[in-house]
């Protein structure tokens, strides 16, 4: 193992028991880029045993930027090239058992006094948790968390794209506007439980009934908006109209239709589909 701090063995067990009492993973790498240290706490963020075992494997051949692209250089290599510190890179990796890994790093390269780097050292969290926290509050903020379908927010965020794409593609665009006469009736009659479990089934089957580049969203309540390019407007007619193994009750899918762009002979249309039960 490098002596750190140029030969002076009694500085250099100084440095390793900060290392060792870190919480953090630091590892300290050569100008070649092989490893010279690493404390336990990498050891324990990479799953690995010991220094041989981190040392031969090539852990992070296949790490990829915090968007998901390869990574076109680790912050090790980059440290080492510029000469300047590398700071807050964040990184994933895929693990043996399969998952993802993501790690926050930051790398210094140990100047000489040339000006040249020889080593640099690389600290790290696994930020993985944090992560997934975040992925799930974006999520929650997005969708809707009974029919997990895209809430107002998004929706509007998707209409803006499709009916600009539309206007430049000089494509066809409708929007509809879905929602449930007596559906209060119902909730009241049979209780919330069966509410919801109304909701569900039909966004399960509006969404059954367009295509996977279409949009459906719900507004709240029992409004729902499926946005699609042409044809949309069949998405009422193909919807099932009744809730497998639920209580029957009297309740009427109502839908509009708005084309875009809108020509002289379309207008924004409303239809009420005959009264059934669901």
């Amino acid at each position: 193992m490098s002596q750190f701090s140029g030969g002076d063995r009694t500085a250099d067990a100084r440095l390793r028991a900060v290392y060792e009492a870190m919480a953090c993973g630091v590892i300290v790498r050569s100008a070649t880029g092989d490893i010279v240290y690493a404390n336990q706490a990498a050891m324990r963020i990479y799953g690995v045993s010991g220094m041989v075992e981190l040392a031969t494997a090539d852990l992070d051949a296949a790490a990829f930027a915090h968007d998901g692209q390869p990574l076109a250089e680790r912050p090790s290599a980059k440290a080492l090239r510029t000469l300047q510190p590398v700071r807050d890179m964040v990184v994933g990796r895929r693990r043996s058992d399969g998952a993802i890994q993501w790690r926050l790093i930051d790398a210094v390269p140990i100047l000489g006094a040339d000006g040249e780097s020889n080593e640099v050292v690389s600290s790290f969290i696994d930020i993985t948790a944090r992560r997934e926290a975040e992925r799930a509050l974006q999520e929650q903020a997005l969708h809707d968390p009974l029919t997990q379908l895209p809430n107002r927010t998004l929706l509007h965020d998707r209409w803006d794209h499709a009916i600009e794409v539309a206007q430049r593609g000089r494509e066809p665009l409708a929007l509809m506007l879905l929602d449930l006469d007596h559906f209060k009736e119902a909730n009241d009659t049979f209780g919330h439980p069966y509410g919801d479990l109304l909701l569900r089934a039909v966004a399960r089957r509006i969404a059954a009934a367009v295509r996977g580049s279409d949009t459906i969203g719900r507004l709240g309540g029992d409004e729902f908006a499926p946005a699609s390019a042409s044809r949309s407007t069949r998405v009422t007619a193909r919807t099932p109209r009744r809730c497998s193994g639920a209580p029957t009750s009297r309740c009427t899918p109502r839908s509009g239709a708005a084309p875009e762009p809108r020509s002289t002979t379309s207008r924004t249309r409303s239809t009420r589909t005959r009264r059934t039960r669901c």
